[in-house]
C-alpha cells in the first residue's frame, strides 16, 4: 500500500470512529437538555396554574377550565399527601390519532382551601422530532466536514508528494551506463529537496566510480597483458639456451605460473567487464552449431584423456544472447567437464528447447555443492585451473536473466542451463 493511501486510510478510520462516537453523544446531550427544559416548563406551568386557580369560585368553573386544556387534569385529592414527581408516559392523541410520548408532572395544589391532585402533560413528540432533526443535521455537517478534510488532505498530499514520485520514477529508470547522472526536478518541500540533493550526489559518485572502474579494466587489460606476454616470450627464449636440468625445471614451473597468471588476469578482467555490463549487445545465436564448434576445438584434450563426447540434439536451440558471452559460457562448461572427467569417460551434452545441459563422470566435490559457482573453488588443487570458470558462467547466466542448476548424483556431475 502506498504511503499516501495509508495516510488517507488512517484519517478515514479516525474520522469514522469520531463520527460513530460523537453522533450518539450529541443526540444524548441534546435529549437531556430538552428533557431538562421540559421539566422546568412543567414546574413553571404548575406555578402558573396555581396562580390562575385563585379566580376559580366553584367546582363548575374548575371543570370548565379543565375541559379547555386536555393536557391539564385537576381531581380531588383522595389519598395522602403527594409530592412533586415527574415521569414518562404515553397517551392517545385524538388529533394525530396516535399514541405519543409525554412528560408528566404529578403534584398537589390548593383551591379554595381544598387539596387537588394536579397532573400536567407535555408532549415529547415535537421535542424528539426537533432532537432528531438537530442530530441528523449535526451528523450531516460532521460527515461533510470529514469528507472535505479527507479530500483536501488527499489533494494536498498528492501535490506535496508529487516530487517524491517523480524522483522514484527517475530512480527506476536510472542506468549509470546510459543516463550517467540523475536528473531530478526542483522540490519545494525541504525534505524532498534534501533527498534529491543526496541522490544526485550519490549518482555522481556512482558514475565516477563506474568510469574509474571501466578505465581501470581497460588499462589493466592493456598494461598487464603486455608485460606478461613479454615475460613469457623471453622465458621461452631462455629455455632454448640449453639450460641445465634443474634450470629447465625451474623455467617450466615459471612458464606454467605465467600462463596461469595470464589466464587468471583475463578471467578477472572478463568478470569485471561483465559486472560493468560492457557486453550488452544481443543477437540470435545458434547454440547447436556453437556447441559443435567448441567440441571441435577441444578434440586434442579429448584425445589426450581418451574421452568420448556425445551431443544429444533433441531440437535446434537459437537464443537471443551476446555472442561473446555465450561462447565463453559454453566453453567454460565444456572445459570444466573435460578437465574434471575421469579418463576414458563419457561426456554427454543435451540440447533441447531453451535448455542446454552437460554431464560427466567424476569424483565428488571436496566442498559443499552450493559453493560451486563461487570464485576460486576448485575440485582438485593439483589441476591447473584459475577457479573462475564456473563463477564466470554464473555471472553470464545471471546477467542474461537465465538460470543454471548443478547436481551430483551417482558419480555424475550435471549442469543444466535454462535460457
Amino acid at each position: 500500500m502506498r504511503l499516501l493511501n495509508r495516510t488517507i486510510l488512517s484519517y478515514l478510520i479516525y474520522s469514522v470512529l469520531v463520527f460513530l462516537i460523537v453522533t450518539p453523544i450529541f443526540y444524548s446531550v441534546i435529549s437531556r437538555i430538552f428533557i431538562k427544559e421540559v421539566d422546568e416548563t412543567l414546574l413553571l406551568k404548575k406555578n402558573e396554574i396555581q396562580f390562575r386557580t385563585q379566580r376559580i369560585k366553584s367546582e363548575d368553573d374548575l371543570r370548565v377550565w379543565e375541559n379547555l386544556d386536555e393536557d391539564i387534569r385537576i381531581e380531588p385529592l383522595t389519598g395522602g399527601l403527594i409530592y412533586d414527581s415527574i415521569y414518562y408516559t404515553s397517551r392517545y392523541d385524538s388529533l394525530s390519532k396516535e399514541i405519543e410520548p409525554y412528560r408528566v408532572l404529578s403534584t398537589v395544589i390548593e383551591i379554595e382551601n381544598k387539596s387537588y391532585h394536579l397532573t400536567i402533560f407535555i408532549s415529547l413528540l415535537e421535542s424528539k422530532d426537533l432532537v432528531r432533526v438537530l442530530s441528523i443535521t449535526q451528523a450531516v455537517v460532521l460527515f461533510v466536514l470529514l469528507v472535505g478534510l479527507l479530500f483536501i488532505n488527499w489533494r494536498l498530499s498528492k501535490t506535496i508528494w508529487k516530487p517524491f514520485y517523480h524522483t522514484l520514477d527517475e530512480l527506476k529508470k536510472f542506468d549509470v551506463e546510459k543516463t550517467g547522472q540523475l536528473r531530478l526536478g526542483e522540490a519545494k518541500v525541504r525534505e524532498f529537496k534534501d533527498l534529491n540533493e543526496a541522490l544526485k550526489l550519490l549518482s555522481e559518485r556512482s558514475y565516477r566510480a563506474f568510469i574509474n572502474q571501466k578505465e581501470f579494466t581497460e588499462n589493466a587489460a592493456h598494461e598487464m597483458q603486455t608485460p606478461l606476454a613479454v615475460f613469457k616470450s623471453k622465458l621461452e627464449l631462455l629455455m632454448q639456451t640449453n639450460p641445465t636440468e634443474e634450470q629447465a625445471k625451474l623455467m617450466e614451473s615459471l612458464n606454467e605460473s605465467t600462463s596461469r597468471l595470464a589466464r587468471l588476469n583475463r578471467a578477472l578482467l572478463l568478470l569485471s567487464k561483465i559486472d560493468n555490463r560492457q557486453f550488452i549487445e544481443a543477437e540470435s545465436v545458434d547454440v547447436t552449431k556453437l556447441t559443435e564448434k567448441i567440441v571441435d576445438q577441444n578434440q586434442h584434450e579429448l584425445a589426450a584423456k581418451g574421452l568420448t563426447i556425445q551431443v544429444d540434439r533433441k531440437s535446434d536451440l537459437i537464443v537471443k544472447f551476446n555472442a561473446t558471452l555465450i561462447e565463453v559460457m559454453l566453453s567454460n562448461l565444456i572445459s570444466n567437464a573435460l578437465r574434471y572427467s575421469t579418463e576414458k569417460g563419457l561426456v554427454k551434452i543435451e540440447i533441447a528447447d531453451l535448455q542446454w545441459g552437460i554431464s560427466n563422470h567424476g569424483s565428488p566435490l571436496s566442498f559443499p555443492s552450493e559453493k560451486i559457482f563461487e570464485r576460486f573453488q576448485k575440485g582438485n588443487t593439483q589441476v591447473s585451473s584459475t577457479g573462475l570458470g564456473l563463477a564466470i558462467v554464473k555471472k553470464i547466466v545471471d546477467t542474461n536473466g537465465s538460470t543454471i542448476h548443478y547436481q551430483y548424483k551417482e558419480q555424475l556431475h550435471s549442469f543444466h542451463v535454462r535460457f
